[in-house]
């Protein structure tokens, strides 16, 4: 009975011993060099921490790093940035994860010839198998959008509606075409001007050899102008010329002017005929922002989300503002 009871004992010990060598084999690598034996201790791997679930997949601190380095760069940790700005950033990430899980679930799929389609159209070097999961999340939104952005129409009715119930936005005020020449000593301005007074149409010759404008390469052509988008001072000398006259030389910080006027237009209604295709441009404009705004708020609805770590939501501040409500409401 004796030897039974001893043996079961060191059977014991040595299970024991060769679990300890197992562990100690987990969290430390034995290495050879010389015939000795060096032992190094072995990184443990880096805790992930769960941030929010969305559908039933987690999401951790390392993919909102994706997020912010794809967003901000890889040196977004020296931009130091403030609680209210990462909570933003934040907000954008748990949008984009709502979008892109909507996405999938309506039917969305990205082909591996559109990724490589969308690297070389934006001139990204990446290897497919190493491209980010934002970049991925990206192209499914982009496509749910352009999905839903491809089915809107806008009628010939729409837009002739869309022109009478908004005439003041196609009224154009009097307007005038000028053209300049500039110079930096009054006596050459006058010089100029004997020259224009003899013959006028040497104006752009003139403009292109002596102006120092901009304009000069386009032999002084400043475009049109309606009263109150020139300096007062010029636009008293201007809008009393009639086309194909010149002015008195003007004196202003930039030097000294000489002004033609080329052209005139009265007070007008634009014809719907030439706004059409801006008027049915603006409706699109504004049902792809109604089309958007649905899209998110059918993904916030759908999409079953769970904030498991709180750590970016609330900045100090408003956190400092909801503990005084609170005591407050207490008292």
């Amino acid at each position: 009975m004796k030897f039974k009871y001893f043996l079961v004992v060191w059977l014991i010990f040595l299970i024991g011993m060769v679990s300890c060598t197992k562990s100690d084999k987990s969290s430390e690598k034995i290495k050879k060099e010389g015939g000795k034996k060096i032992t190094e201790k072995v990184k443990k791997p880096v805790k992930k921490v769960p941030l929010l679930i969305a559908d039933g997949k987690t999401y951790y601190e390392s993919d909102f790093n994706e997020f912010l380095e794809d967003n901000l760069g890889k040196n977004y940790k020296e931009l130091n940035l403030s609680p209210k700005v990462i909570n933003s950033l934040f907000n954008q990430f748990v949008e984009e994860i709502v979008l892109y899980t909507y996405a999938k679930k309506v039917g969305i799929e990205i082909r591996p010839t559109e990724i490589k389609y969308y690297l070389k159209k934006n001139k990204i070097d990446t290897n497919i198998k190493d491209i980010k999961q934002t970049l991925i999340r990206k192209l499914f939104i982009e496509k749910l959008f352009s999905r839903e952005l491809s089915k809107i129409k806008v009628t010939d009715a729409e837009a002739k509606t869309y022109y009478f119930k908004h005439l003041k936005l196609f009224r154009r005020p009097a307007e005038i075409s000028l053209s300049q020449i500039v110079v930096n000593d009054e006596k050459e301005a006058l010089k100029i001007k004997a020259q224009l007074e003899k013959n006028i149409s040497l104006f752009s010759q003139l403009a292109r050899k002596y102006s120092k404008g901009p304009q000069a390469k386009k032999g002084g052509d400043m475009g049109f102008f309606s009263k109150g988008e020139l300096p007062k001072d010029i636009e008293k000398v201007v809008f009393s010329l009639n086309p194909g006259e010149i002015s008195q030389v003007v004196k202003s910080p930039y030097g000294y002017h000489i002004f033609m006027v080329k052209k005139r237009k009265r007070k007008r209604l634009l014809a719907f005929k030439n706004v059409v295709d801006l008027i049915k441009l603006r409706i699109k404009e504004e049902k792809s922002k109604e089309i958007l705004k649905r899209i998110k708020k059918e993904a916030r609805d759908s999409v079953v989300l769970t904030i498991i770590n709180k750590k970016y939501m609330e900045t100090k501040k408003s956190s400092s503002k909801n503990s005084t409500t609170k005591q407050k409401e207490n008292k």
